[in-house]
């Protein structure tokens, strides 16, 4: 009777063991679905940050260097309609007020051009916007692997520094680029009053 005994309380341990054993193994085998997932979010929001710093600087190249340029002919239109005024304007056949109602037209479309640049300007400060998001994202999902306890096997520092360099490039472009031109944008106000007055001046 103590044998019979003795062998259901080995046969009880044995089963005890056995459920302990497939509960510890469930669980790491959830824990490396956790790990895989995370490491499979992480590598995708990797190479979604990167192209989109790939594109804010893409796209502020495609638009605020077209609106830059388009600004200068603008403004050196409006030098040379100036000059024509001042070397070949004549009162008598009404060329000279011709030609400053040219430079004023020209002062307009300047003010138009710089108007187009700060539309542009938004959109990319929009896209800098989620370009920050992107690298929180990033950072959120490092967060998670290192809270797992799993090494990022994609690297979260170096995207991250790339989107931080893509957003400082693009601000300084934007600050110089607003800077140089609403300089411009008031040089031209300014040579389109001169202009006028000139012609006020010669032709009564």
């Amino acid at each position: 009777m103590r044998y019979i005994a003795l062998i259901a309380a080995a046969l009880l341990l044995c089963a005890c063991s056995s459920r302990q054993a497939s509960h510890s193994s469930g669980q790491a085998s959830q824990g490396n679905t956790q790990v895989s997932r995370a490491q499979q979010t992480l590598a995708h929001d990797v190479s979604a940050l990167k192209e989109s710093a790939r594109t804010l600087v893409s796209d502020a190249d495609y638009s605020i260097v077209p609106d830059i340029q388009q600004i200068q002919s603008d403004y050196g239109r409006e030098q040379s309609d100036y000059q024509t005024e001042q070397q070949r304007g004549s009162c008598t056949d009404g060329s000279m007020r011709a030609d400053a109602s040219a430079v004023a037209a020209d002062a307009s479309k300047v003010h138009a051009d710089l108007s187009s640049l700060q539309t542009d300007v938004q959109g990319i400060q929009g896209a800098a916007s989620d370009l920050k998001l992107d690298m929180s994202t990033v950072q959120r999902d490092a967060n998670m692997l290192k809270k797992l306890g799993a090494i990022p096997g994609a690297d979260p520092s170096g995207a991250i520094a790339v989107g931080n360099k893509a957003v400082s490039d693009e601000s300084n472009e934007i600050s110089r680029a607003n800077q140089q031109e609403n300089t411009i944008d008031r040089q031209a106000h300014q040579l389109a009053t001169t202009a006028r007055n000139y012609a006020n001046s010669h032709c009564h």
